[in-house]
């Protein structure tokens, strides 16, 4: 198991950040190692069930999404179940806490089920600081994309 924590101070009220991450299926609007993302055929915008596809920059890589815990402007929690990563499976929990009227931290915590085995574990080390590398631009990004929106 791969365990990431992150987390980023956004300027920006916690109805404006939420705004952002709800538009599940248009988080390239914002993600820097996305070259697209985009809602599956049949899924609802956004909430439980909610199901998208991401393909990232490298122009090789797509994963597959899901929300399965959703509480507006608290929590949703999202599974990666699919795609050409060494990962079986992924549980994202993003939360966001309001600061003051004008910040929100937005917190991140992911855990990931590398696999090929004893391989996979070897590679632990590795997943996990390139996931966190990923997380922080993230939510770097996020922050970006909101400030400048309220601005």
């Amino acid at each position: 198991m791969v365990s990431v924590n992150k987390e980023l101070l956004v300027n920006a009220p916690i109805e404006e950040v939420w705004a952002s991450w709800d538009k599940f299926g248009d988080i390239k609007e914002f993600h820097p190692g996305l070259n697209n993302s985009k809602l599956l055929p049949g899924s609802a915008e956004t909430g439980v069930g909610a199901k998208r596809q991401c393909d990232l920059s490298d122009g090789k890589t797509t994963i597959f999404e899901e929300i399965v815990s959703y509480s507006p402007q608290e929590h949703m929690t999202i599974v990666l179940y699919d795609g050409n990563v060494p990962v079986k499976r992924g549980v994202i929990r993003l939360e966001l806490e309001s600061v003051s009227s004008h910040a929100t931290r937005v917190l991140v915590h992911a855990d990931f089920e590398v696999k090929y085995g004893v391989l996979g574990k070897m590679m632990g080390p590795l997943l996990k600081s390139q996931f966190g590398k990923a997380f922080e631009a993230l939510l770097a990004g996020n922050a970006q994309h909101v400030e400048k929106a309220v601005a």
